[in-house]
């Protein structure tokens, strides 16, 4: 991306870059991917709701953020999801959506909304790969599950705090 600004750098040592002001005429626009784990949070919306559409995710085979995962979660679940003009829109399917058992080690920033889509589907959810969760800006396992009970969902991890287990028709689809 230095390189496409035209900024000149040297690597001094690991980690540290000596940068020079820039020697050329930069690019006037740069396409910037959207964010993905707020993405999730829209898509997840409609695949439990009505349909909602999303725009600018730069996605397929170049898309670097893992939490683009949620497209393939959802359609686990059920859920229809459609492409059309570089917008994506999920679809609640028509029998509700179906539990899942899942691994999050790559996913942990969309874990929590996960569990809470879980909780419309049918049948027990399985979130294994979730202990990185309580080490992030507070214990987002703790805050899942204290949320999800709030809302009448039974929810509890298990396996030392890796795996969340939700049973879904805790809260009004």
């Amino acid at each position: 991306l230095m390189q496409r600004f035209c900024i000149g750098f040297h690597e001094v040592c690991e980690g540290r870059f000596d940068l020079s002001a820039a020697s050329g005429q930069c690019p006037s626009t740069v396409p910037v991917a959207g964010d993905w784990s707020q993405a999730a949070v829209l898509l997840c919306a409609g695949a439990v709701g009505q349909p909602v559409w999303v725009a600018n995710l730069l996605g397929g085979e170049g898309c670097t953020q893992g939490d683009a995962e949620i497209v393939n979660v959802l359609r686990t679940m059920g859920a229809q999801i459609e492409e059309k003009d570089g917008l994506l829109r999920a679809v609640r399917p028509e029998g509700g959506l179906s539990a899942i058992h899942i691994n999050c080690d790559n996913i942990p920033d969309i874990a929590p909304i996960i569990a809470l889509t879980c909780a419309t589907a049918e049948g027990t959810s399985v979130l294994d790969g979730v202990a990185r969760l309580r080490i992030k800006e507070c214990d987002r396992l703790e805050a899942t599950c204290d949320l999800l009970s709030r809302m009448g969902v039974d929810v509890h991890a298990e396996n030392g705090g890796d795996t969340l287990v939700v049973k879904g028709g805790g809260i009004i689809r």
